[in-house]
């Protein structure tokens, strides 16, 4: 019953309650459905008897894509509530970004050298928690300037 209660607040969690909050629900619905998908190809290798170091493999992304899942909804709560220029979430802006750009650049290469068309996906994924980093970084410097200020205006 506890399993039940919890999976409905979960998903009660995923409306948003400002469109602040839309791009980080959707980029998590979209990390989401490439968790189903990867578990029913884990599924299907099982199935197949496929060597356990190709299915061990698979699982791993599943539990990769759930992990990031997870900090996207963290993001989402925080913009919300706007909360983006805290360090937590700069720092898990950055995080996603970069996990996203370098499987971009892992995706990239093959054998013929390196195929921008096929790191473009994750890299437009990525850009967006990149850019939040920044834009927060540079909020949270401008309001740290300006209270260091005051302090030594009234000192």
């Amino acid at each position: 019953k506890e399993l039940w209660i919890g999976t409905i607040s979960t998903i009660r969690g995923l409306r948003t309650k400002h469109k602040r909050g839309n791009g980080y629900r959707n980029l998590m619905l979209l990390v989401l459905a490439g968790m189903v998908s990867s578990l029913l190809q884990g599924l299907n290798l099982m199935e197949h008897s496929r060597p356990l170091f190709d299915v061990s493999l698979q699982w791993s992304m599943v539990s990769r894509l759930f992990l990031v899942s997870t900090m996207i909804f963290c993001l989402k709560d925080a913009s919300e509530n706007d909360k983006l220029t805290s360090t937590t979430s700069i720092q898990l802006n950055m995080l996603i970004g970069g996990w996203a750009s370098l499987v971009a650049l892992g995706s990239g290469i093959g054998a013929n050298g390196f195929t921008p068309r096929k790191a473009s996906h994750m890299a437009m994924f990525a850009a967006p928690f990149m850019t939040n980093a920044m834009n927060g970084g540079k909020k949270q410097e401008r309001k740290y300037r300006l209270t260091n200020n005051n302090r030594k205006r009234y000192n």
